[in-house]
């Protein structure tokens, strides 16, 4: 990459394929973003160029050797599984950039030292998986023992096509039932664990009430907008569990359990799935 490049990457700024540092600062972080680069389309770290203001902030000599060897131990530590860089150095007045280029990974899904999976949103990176995100007051504080969760969160705004995030989804699903207790709270699991013999699927519902009450409060909606934000989900999770599963979803069916939350409010469903499980466990 030449100094003229540099000064085109610069002047259009970041965006899914360049992310800008002026420098290294946070370890985590920038294992966040070669994590994000490895699951989507790769792309180029600079290190150097102010990410706010694209202003160039040369490194010093020494800062290149520091800043070399800093990414390479990152990518080392902080990417699981490990992936390797291709580092080069651009002189530039003053000093020089050091850009550090990330394939698109052949072993995805990359996540980082903490469990978590990002793929890149734009010039941002989004944290599709977390092996780690217990909630309090819910279902997972109930069982007592340690749960991965997967949360249902909007798969369709990122660089990702919907068939790419599906196999993403599914390989990520595989890969923490495979190592232990999980709780997914997402679609179309029970179709992805559908060959394994120590799974409960659970159908929860609540009244079209006590829906609208809950989003209403956690998205600050009026009734109305909080009853079309309801309707807008659940075609939008239908239509996805129905396409790659060939099953219907919320049919009784394909579930072990259905349940509407309203008739004993959230903690005495808490603990009468709880005690589902354990009971359907003992028969097995």
């Amino acid at each position: 990459m030449t100094t003229e490049d540099i000064l085109k990457i610069k002047d259009h700024g970041e965006m899914s394929t360049v992310q800008f540092k002026e420098r290294l600062m946070n370890n985590y972080d920038i294992g966040c973003e070669l994590v994000a680069f490895s699951n989507s389309h790769g792309g180029n770290l600079i290190v150097g160029i102010n990410d706010e203001t694209g202003e160039i902030n040369p490194l010093s000599y020494s800062e290149v050797q520091e800043t070399t060897n800093l990414l390479g131990n990152i990518a080392s530590e902080n990417v699981v599984p490990n992936i390797l860089l291709s580092i080069e150095t651009v002189s530039v007045e003053d000093g020089a950039l050091v850009i550090a280029t990330i394939k698109e990974g052949l072993n995805k899904p990359y996540h980082d030292n903490k469990g978590i999976v990002w793929v890149k949103n734009g010039a941002d990176k989004r944290k599709v998986f977390d092996k780690h995100d217990e909630h309090k007051h819910t279902l997972l504080s109930v069982l007592h023992f340690h749960t991965p969760y997967v949360s249902d969160v909007n798969f369709y705004h990122n660089c990702l096509s919907e068939e790419s995030l599906f196999k993403f989804q599914s390989d990520a699903i595989l890969t923490a039932a495979q190592e232990g207790n999980c709780v997914f709270v997402v679609r179309c699991a029970d179709y992805i664990l559908r060959d394994f013999e120590r799974v409960v699927n659970i159908f929860i519902t609540a009244s079209d009430e006590d829906r609208i009450r809950r989003v209403s409060e956690r998205e600050g909606l009026n009734v109305a907008a909080a009853r079309k934000f309801i309707q807008n989900g659940d075609n939008c999770r239908s239509s996805y569990y129905n396409y790659y599963t060939g099953k219907t979803w919320g049919a009784a069916e394909s579930y072990d359990l259905c349940i509407n939350s309203s008739l004993l409010g959230i903690d005495d469903t808490e603990l009468f799935i709880k005690e589902f499980i354990e009971k359907k466990d003992k028969k097995q």
